[in-house]
């Protein structure tokens, strides 16, 4: 099988730390503008793949597909998937990247970056959601489109280094008893990211020895300028025993039945 991965997403240093864990791979590296290649030779790689038949035992990354086609002009997106459907056709695969869009959702999650027509027109799409639990960086992939029998969702995770080397070698997939895991991470720095206010507030009147629910809410509610029902819905989202799950306090009993709490360590 050849895989050639078309960089035209990248500066000097990445290219150059790239080539240096794909080679010994056996994974050819294109970068336009380097050694002679420009980013139209796609078009007579692909040709010339399709004529000698080698299609079927090819597959093409680019990265990034908007080095192509503009991803907002419907015109441009038919051209460049015809020329690939070409190829696709007699057996070639094609994976391309690109970027999610720069906002979020209202939840908090990425949003696909451009019009729906590589959507409708390609067989398969998914976004990616990154994750970390302080020892792991990671992955999620979710599935946008798809014909055939993909899954729902596929994780993957790798070693939280600056070296590249350990990150590329160490890159496994998410066993599915473990996903759940991840995504009480993931959501436990969600909340702490949309709430930030609020939680650092509560905190520091913990840290200051202020600890009865009661008071809690009401002094944080006045300092924050916010509702009480808000504070106190935040208090008990970031209250259990799971630190790693976004669980920030611990809640004990004292005398007459008070709620007391306390900052996990």
């Amino acid at each position: 099988m050849q895989i050639a991965y078309i960089n035209a997403d990248d500066n000097p240093r990445g290219i150059a730390e790239k080539q240096r864990l794909l080679q010994p791979m056996g994974i050819m590296q294109l970068v336009p503008g380097h050694e002679g290649f420009d980013a139209k030779h796609l078009w007579e790689l692909l040709q010339t793949s399709v004529a000698d038949g080698s299609a079927p035992e090819t597959i093409l990354m680019l990265d990034t597909l908007k080095k192509w086609t503009d991803l907002f002009d419907s015109k441009s997106i038919a051209r460049v998937t015809e020329e690939l459907r070409r190829f696709v056709a007699v057996g070639g695969t094609v994976i391309a990247l690109g970027h999610t869009n720069k906002h979020k959702d209202e939840n908090g999650h990425p949003i696909y970056k451009g019009t729906t027509d590589v959507l409708d027109d390609w067989d398969c799409g998914w976004i990616g959601e990154p994750f970390s639990d302080g020892e792991v960086e990671g992955l999620t992939l979710k599935v946008l489109k798809r014909r055939g029998g993909q899954p729902d969702a596929a994780s993957f995770r790798w070693s939280k280094s600056r070296d590249y080397q350990t990150k590329f070698s160490s890159v496994e997939r998410v066993p599915d008893e473990e996903l759940d895991h991840y995504d009480l991470v993931t959501r436990g720095q969600e909340v702490a990211q949309e709430h930030a206010v609020a939680i650092d507030a509560i905190t520091d009147k913990i840290e200051k020895g202020v600890n009865t629910k009661t008071q809690l809410i009401g002094e944080v509610a006045a300092e924050i300028d916010e509702g009480k029902d808000y504070v106190r819905s935040v208090l008990d989202m970031c209250t259990g025993a799971e630190k790693p799950y976004g669980k920030l306090w611990r809640q004990t009993k004292g005398a007459h039945n008070r709620h007391l709490y306390g900052i996990n360590e």
